[in-house]
């Protein structure tokens, strides 16, 4: 390909222009909401003016430490969960057809329909009682987590699988390799990028996440967005945006030490 040529622009006419001012109007509007959190983060009202201050990130380091920690552990272990967790269950689904896969697919996809307070009560009450006890644990936050971050790995991994061709899988199995080994040598290598997708979404979807975990949270399993919304209640709106900066910056962190992955030799992946 000539790179030299320039490139021709297609004119979609005022039907491409209308849609190309309301997502300036869009990303205006979200900019806006940032810089108002960041206002309120980094500043306070003095004597009828605005003054700059750190004063609310105090909190980050007394009162929300722990939920810095526990929000950074348990994001990066739903993320490398639902990653390998997506990929294995989109393996089974579309490569190894087990019995009721059709079913598997449903089921693993439910979440995405089913509201988030809904799944939290059911927790709740399903893991409250013998004969598996997980309430107040940070167990059945990861694992509420992970139920519902997993259907973006599962459908990314089974979009990749049902658009590549068998003939690596297949010959690894006739040179005598198990299913294991072919799932590992030659599956996961080939949905890498469909992997990092999924637990770059779930890493920092999870980061943010509240309504399914509301409900089975306790004193040392709390997040850094149950901290946000308790001093919204409290009307400490300064800590609030400093927590949601906080929130905002591990978020940006792990998807820029990510994004690199998904690169080679300066060009993007894509899902072919």
């Amino acid at each position: 390909m000539d790179r030299s040529r320039p490139v021709a622009r297609l004119d979609l006419g005022w039907p491409g222009r209308a849609v190309w001012i309301v997502c300036l109007c869009f990303v205006l509007f979200m900019l806006a909401l940032l810089a108002a959190v960041l206002l309120a983060a980094f500043t306070r009202n003095a004597g009828g003016g605005i003054a700059p201050t750190l004063t609310y990130f105090e909190a980050v380091f007394t009162r929300g430490f722990t939920g810095v920690r526990n929000t950074l552990v348990f994001a990066l272990a739903v993320g490398v969960l639902s990653a390998l967790g997506g990929q294995v269950m989109a393996y089974l689904i579309k490569r190894v057809r087990i019995p009721g896969a059709r079913a598997l697919d449903v089921l693993a996809t439910l979440p995405f329909a089913v509201p988030g307070t809904f799944i939290g009560v059911g927790y709740a009450l399903a893991f409250n009682r013998p004969p598996l006890i997980l309430t107040g644990t940070w167990a059945i936050v990861i694992l509420n987590l992970v139920v519902r971050k997993l259907p973006m790995g599962l459908r990314a991994g089974a979009a990749v699988l049902s658009r590549q061709d068998r003939a690596q899988e297949e010959a690894s199995l006739c040179l005598g390799a198990s299913r294991l080994r072919t799932f590992f040598k030659v599956v996961l290598p080939s949905v890498r990028t469909a992997m990092l997708a999924g637990g770059l979404y779930a890493f920092v979807t999870s980061i943010q996440a509240l309504g399914s975990i509301i409900f089975i949270i306790t004193p040392g399993t709390r997040l850094l967005s149950v901290d946000v919304f308790e001093a919204v209640v409290r009307g400490e709106v300064g800590q609030a945006a400093a927590f949601s900066t906080i929130m905002l910056a591990m978020a940006g962190a792990g998807a820029a030490l990510l994004m690199p992955a998904f690169t080679r030799n300066g060009k993007r992946h894509d899902f072919r």
